[in-house]
């Protein structure tokens, strides 16, 4: 094929050694919203038939706890939780977990130290069924939701301001290298802050639109998020006694903590192109790349794979011809293998312009123009279309005598003549040298003339 007006396009090959899944999210997508776990704190409920109508929904484990830092003192009193508060009072048909906050013994928070408050449980999950239920790789698919309220809140205190933690686990030494402990491997623990006020709010979010806890590393989820069979909740409030007070009359109500997961049924739909042309044709043979690049990598630690590429390695195309390779050796990891590694190579090579749709049977040649006003601050920029039997254009060197060597530079390496140029030479070849260098007709093996010295 005759290549025509060309431009440069970068190309990549990549290699992964071990490699975090990616995936996707948007309307194109069909996907399935799965109960995880809904902690509701009731008890199951049955019909007049013995038939079940409600699940069980109690946690299964509840915890309070205090915490303290720095050069605070510990007064050593707990919150209390009751995970089956009956609310309202005057009629009791709705449970939930309420804790008890005393904050009589405590101060406010010194320089150099303070303390906090909080309560958790493991979430219900008797509702979850590893059979129907596929548990996500990625924080975009999963929902988490509660319903809250706060009561004993100091006079002109609407909020009190606390921290809710999601922490998903994996059967222990799922996480390798295996530890020294019998404890469930901790894949990930997400924060995110919330305002609790005296009514009750629904809160809802997007496990993305969290952070990611300090202690743990979203590569766990992408590696082991398959394997996670327990979830749980906390929720931390550092120095309440700021919204509280320093009394005893004090809690926190927590209801209908729900954890869901999309599931993605199919891939998005790719329209079919609305044309079928060639934009890149490279056989690494008489249509090699301009320039390659690579043997760049990366890992978590500090060894990392050797990578050697080539964008001509002879042999290793179809039928013996020439093809561009990225080639791995990994040995260098043995020791110490790292969660992810990988490596790659680049290059650029040229495309057939000419073939754009709206382009097939325009001129061949198109001489662009880039001009900047640096009192404006203005960029323009010029296309003139060239036909290939009268390839000239008008110069441009009376408006701007910088283009004297551009327009030079393009007629000997294009063949584009401009009209009125005052010095029309060549500005890189000979002017003995037959032909136009950069044009994609050229032979590849076109012989020229030897000039010697003028004598």
């Amino acid at each position: 094929m005759k290549q025509r007006l060309i431009k440069w396009i970068p190309a990549a090959v990549a290699g992964l050694v071990l490699a975090s899944a990616a995936g996707w999210n948007g309307t194109a997508l069909g996907q399935v919203t799965n109960l995880v776990s809904n902690t509701t704190f009731e008890d199951a409920t049955y019909d007049i038939d013995g038939n079940l109508q409600f699940p069980d929904g109690h946690a299964r484990y509840p915890w309070a706890y205090r915490y303290a830092w720095g050069t605070y003192a510990d007064p050593g009193v707990d919150p209390y939780s009751d995970m089956a508060f009956r609310y309202p009072a005057a009629d009791p048909t709705n449970t939930c977990q309420q804790v008890l906050f005393d904050t009589s013994l405590y101060t406010a928070a010194q320089s150099g130290g303070g303390y906090g408050l909080g309560f958790g449980a493991g979430m219900n999950w008797n509702s979850f069924s590893p059979d129907t239920v596929k548990m996500s790789t990625h924080r975009v698919d999963y929902i988490f939701s509660f319903d809250a309220r706060a009561e004993g809140m100091l006079p002109g205190v609407a909020t009190i301001s606390g921290q809710m933690q999601v922490q998903m686990d994996a059967p222990d030494d799922t996480i390798q290298p295996a530890d020294a402990n019998g404890d469930a491997d901790r894949i990930i623990q997400i924060n995110k802050d919330i305002a609790i006020g005296s009514n009750w709010t629904h809160f809802e979010f997007s496990l993305d639109n969290a952070n990611v806890d300090g202690g743990t590393a979203e590569k766990n989820l992408t590696l082991y998020g398959q394997l996670i069979n327990s979830v749980n909740y906390n929720l931390n409030f550092d120095g309440p006694g700021l919204a509280f007070g320093y009394d005893a009359d004090n809690l926190v109500d927590l209801d209908n903590v729900k954890l869901l997961v999309l599931v993605h049924t199919n891939a998005p739909t790719i329209p079919p192109p609305t044309y079928s042309y060639p934009i890149a044709d490279w056989n690494f043979d008489d249509k090699p790349l301009t320039d390659v690049y690579g043997g760049y990598a990366w890992s978590a630690n500090s060894l990392q794979p050797v990578f050697t590429y080539s964008g001509g390695a002879v042999g290793y195309g179809a039928g013996g011809s020439n093809a561009w390779i990225l080639q791995l050796d990994n040995s260098a990891m043995a020791s110490d293998p790292p969660a992810w590694a990988g490596g790659g190579t680049g290059g650029n090579g040229a495309v057939d312009y000419s073939r754009f749709p709206g382009r097939e049977d325009g001129p061949r040649f198109e001489v662009v123009y880039h001009l900047f006003s640096v009192g404006y601050n203005h960029r323009l920029r010029i296309k003139v279309r060239v036909d290939e039997d009268d390839a000239q254009v008008p110069t441009a060197v009376d408006l701007w005598p910088i283009a004297n060597w551009f327009e030079r530079e393009v007629w000997d390496m294009f063949g584009v003549r401009f009209a009125g140029h005052p010095d029309p030479r060549r500005l890189l070849m000979y002017e003995e040298f037959v032909g136009h260098a950069l044009r994609k007709d050229y032979p590849i093996n076109r012989r020229q003339p030897l000039i010697g010295p003028a004598h």
